[in-house]
């Protein structure tokens, strides 16, 4: 009899922990071939085709949604990271321009010296005397340019380009 109590004692916990399996669908590691699934909540009877069906696209119709929402989670804050990091982006044209600026401003400041120590050796060379209007009126340097402007129409009074040109940027000059 004492055995049959101690068997019983036994069994009884055996039986919670399978009912407890039962309960996380986990029967099956223990043996057992019905699961909370394949039974009806309120009669405990197996399901039905149809039920079985019926679970199966329930959980499907999850699936799909739970994967619908990670892809818009994602398309979204794709989104935004993208709209932020344009808006950091705003500033660089501005800056490229300025650099640019920069680097023309120094290439022409190169050329203006270079004309002008050609210049120095040959005060009347035509070449240098071109070259150096043409770079101060790039620079908008109008007065700077009237100089060697009037050197080079009265080296040549015949050339009406450099007259007209000169009479030009004299009227920008004193526009400003």
């Amino acid at each position: 009899m004492k055995n049959l109590e101690a068997q019983t004692t036994q069994r009884h916990p055996l039986q919670r922990l399978k009912q407890k399996f039962a309960e996380l669908s986990l029967v099956s590691a223990l043996g057992s071939t019905s699961s909370r699934q394949d039974q009806n909540a309120e009669t405990g009877k197996p399901l039905s085709y149809e039920e079985k069906r019926a679970q199966g696209r329930d959980r499907f119709r999850r699936i799909i949604t739970l994967i619908s929402l990670i892809s818009f989670g994602g398309s979204i804050s794709t989104g935004i990271v993208h709209t932020f990091s344009q808006a950091s982006d705003a500033d660089k044209p501005i800056q490229a321009v300025q650099q640019t600026e920069q680097l023309r401003r120094q290439q022409f400041s190169a050329e203006e010296q270079g004309y002008l120590i050609v210049l120095k050796r040959e005060p009347n060379n035509q070449v240098a005397l071109d070259g150096l209007a043409a770079v101060r009126i790039k620079m908008h340097d109008w007065k700077g340019a009237i100089e060697p402007l009037e050197k080079l129409v009265a080296l040549n009074p015949g050339r009406e380009d450099w007259k007209t040109l000169l009479e030009n940027i004299k009227r920008r000059a004193n526009q400003k």
